[in-house]
């Protein structure tokens, strides 16, 4: 039955994966709800979770009904609402009026980055919205929702009464909630390996189990069970229900169950058959990163703890999930924390003590109001935790950056660690059965061949990449072991260096970059190139090309600058930005920066028009109407046009500029449209 169970929950991964790789819809009930997108309509929702961001409250809503109508659909959205008309908790369960437009939210921008539409799509969410005011109706509450909401109504008095420094990582801890917590702290448990601790996970709901247990301990068989429960069931219901605290809080109720009823309980069948469940109820979350980790941490210290038997039971289980995920962890974050197993024991000690002590905190302040010295308490246990973390964040061995391929070596590695270790393979070993040995290692091989091909994408092994940046320029030439960038976007409100261009040069095997390029210092060419700067290696930045300089990269690939002309500098950056010509093995591509025409002008008049041709014309200024001359398009002459555009507020590109690009019979790719090109 525990193999059984085990293999039926992996035969049931393999058909999602390979029905959504053939493009098969696994949620076919959503029909109705996508029909709505990208119209203007009055939508009634109904809020069945939210999210506390550092600006917004991300609600996922239920569909009610459309300009009168009413709808019943499946799928849900997700509303990000920029209000403070209304607590968080005012939200929850209540019916709501949006007026605005629903859209698709986009998927996979870059290759092998994070695909954004398939990690709603876990959630079983299908379209997004943006709502600056909605409007709450009146509407009766059933009694577990009244219930739900006086939790919630109790959680925001209780972050209230938080002391400043410690109320960050208390609510992470207690609730999973990390919109309180600084930026820097919050980086440097991700680095060593122990922001698990501020997802509310098995960890935490062990912690929470134990302690019930011995509080029920005297009291009778059915009376404690109930109490288990219940109380289980709150504290979820209290942080929402993550992917993690469904897996925790079923199998421990199946825990429960089977010592009610004298039934012999199995951690491998009971994680196996929560997945079945979960993966029934929604097939998209077996892509959910959640679900992923916490299934194969559990999975993890079934297999791989015999191996450990000789260490100490909390060293052991740590040491088989860090093995376990290590190849995961490589590959889905590009990064490993090394010292994670050793940083992990007085951390996950000091948490296991956090939580029962925030919980009772939460008890005495929901009931008398505040409690200044059990807000003291847990300030010290906070600023224990954070210190310990911080002392034993040692740059560049806590954390080590990981490339593709690094990755690919290392999941190799642990498939061959939980073969080795698995019941099965050692039962047939030990019976002599080589013929099945060879079966079942044709078998792993096949899946992750299978694997290899569901991931594969063909831009990764392109030479010259146009990188979406979302509205900003950046290119990504690769030579050889030499990867240059021409530009690295930014905005204002989000750090494309870190977040868009680090997981993109390490997930493609850029270990650093031996040349940057930039074109001119507008925020949207340059901020990402200072973001990304600050954590990855630049061996060489030149922000003021001019025209003659000349970058040898190999022997058949170099880059030229042609403008602008040291004579024609001025303070106009977009006239005057740089302009590169990259020459790759008899190709040529034209990288224009936001030179406005009248600098194309200026350049057209520097060189005959056979030496300005090239096969690859990125286009200036975002397909904006101040660049790109017919005069310019017949000089280049391309047969293929690049638009490095994303959501604005300009109106870039501008339906002139892609009528004048049609017009002269060049194909034409849009990072909004195409992603990365």
């Amino acid at each position: 039955m525990r193999r059984k169970c085990f293999f039926v929950f992996l035969l049931l991964v393999f058909l999602i994966v390979l029905f959504d790789w053939f493009g098969v819809n696994l949620l076919p009930t959503s029909g109705e709800l996508l029909m709505l997108e990208g119209e203007q309509h009055e939508y009634r929702f109904k809020v069945v979770k939210y999210r506390v961001y550092d600006k917004r409250i991300s609600l996922t809503c239920r569909v009610l009904g459309c300009d009168g109508r009413d709808i019943k659909t499946r799928g849900k959205i997700l509303l990000n609402c920029y209000t403070d008309e209304f607590d968080q908790a005012d939200f929850l369960y209540s019916e709501i009026i949006f007026k605005g437009t629903l859209e698709v939210p986009k998927g996979k921008r870059n290759p092998h980055c994070f695909d954004y539409r398939k990690y709603l799509l876990s959630t079983g969410v299908l379209l997004t919205g943006t709502a600056k005011k909605v409007e709450i109706c009146e509407i009766r509450y059933n009694i577990p929702e009244r219930y739900i909401r006086y939790l919630h109504k109790l959680k925001l008095n209780f972050t209230d009464e938080l002391l400043p420094d410690s109320k960050g990582l208390i609510c992470g801890l207690l609730f999973g909630e990390t919109a309180y917590m600084d930026d820097d702290i919050y980086s440097s448990f991700q680095s060593n390996g122990t922001s698990h601790i501020l997802a509310v996970s098995g960890l935490h709901i062990t912690v929470i189990y134990d302690l019930l247990e011995k509080i029920g301990k005297r009291r009778k068989k059915g009376l404690r069970t109930a109490f288990t429960v219940a109380a289980l069931l709150s504290y979820g219901f209290l942080c929402m229900w993550s992917i993690s605290i469904i897996r925790a809080v079923t199998m421990i109720i199946m825990k429960i169950v089977a010592r009610e009823f004298d039934l012999r309980y199995d951690t491998l069948t009971s994680v196996s058959a929560v997945g079945i469940l979960l993966s029934l109820s929604n097939p998209y979350v077996v892509f959910n990163t959640g679900f992923q980790i916490s299934f194969l941490a559990v999975i993890s210290i079934s297999v791989l703890s015999g191996m450990l038997d000789k260490i100490p039971g909390s060293i052991r289980t740590s040491l088989a999930v860090t093995l376990g995920i290590i190849g995961y962890q490589a590959y889905v974050f590009n990064y490993i924390s090394p010292l994670s197993v050793l940083v992990n024991i007085p951390i996950i000690l000091l948490a296991s003590y956090t939580v029962p002590a925030s919980l009772f905190a939460f008890l005495v302040i929901s009931v008398s109001g505040t409690s200044e010295i059990l807000l003291r308490i847990l300030d010290r246990f906070a600023y224990l935790i954070i210190w310990i973390n911080r002392i034993s964040t040692i740059e560049g061995v806590s954390s080590i950056n990981i490339t593709g391929n690094m990755a690919i070596s290392l999941i190799l590695i642990s498939v061959v660690l939980f073969t080795v270790n698995s019941e099965y393979v050692r039962l047939l070993y030990i019976r002599g059965s080589r013929r099945m040995l060879k079966k079942t290692v044709v078998l792993i091989i096949s899946a992750l061949v299978f694997l290899f091909a569901v991931t594969y994408d063909p831009i990764t092994y392109c030479d010259i990449v146009f990188i979406d940046v979302g509205q900003g320029d950046s290119t990504h030439i690769k030579a050889g072991s030499m990867d240059i960038l021409i530009d690295g976007g930014g905005q204002m409100t989000y750090n494309v260096g870190e977040k868009t261009l680090k997981p993109y040069l390490l997930k493609n095997n850029a270990k650093d970059i031996d040349l940057c390029l930039l074109t001119h210092t507008h925020a949207d060419h340059y901020k990402g190139i200072q973001e990304l700067g600050n954590v990855y290696k630049i061996k060489e930045t030149v922000t003021d090309s001019i025209k003659g300089d000349v970058f040898r990269i190999s022997k058949d690939v170099y880059i030229e600058t042609i403008w602008p002309n040291s004579k024609s500098l001025s303070k106009d950056e977009n006239k005057n930005c740089s302009v590169y010509i990259v020459n790759y093995k008899g190709y040529r591509i034209m990288i224009t920066g936001d030179l406005d025409k009248e600098g194309e002008k200026l350049l057209l008049s520097e060189y005959p028009k056979e030496y300005l041709r090239c096969d690859i014309l990125k286009i200036g200024h975002h397909g904006s109407d101040t660049s790109t001359s017919d005069e310019f398009l017949n000089a280049v002459s391309p047969e293929y046009a690049v638009i490095q555009v994303g959501k604005n507020g300009y109106g870039h590109p501008k339906a002139s500029v892609i009528k004048q690009i049609k017009e002269h019979h060049i194909v034409l790719f849009r990072n909004d449209k195409n992603g990365a090109v």
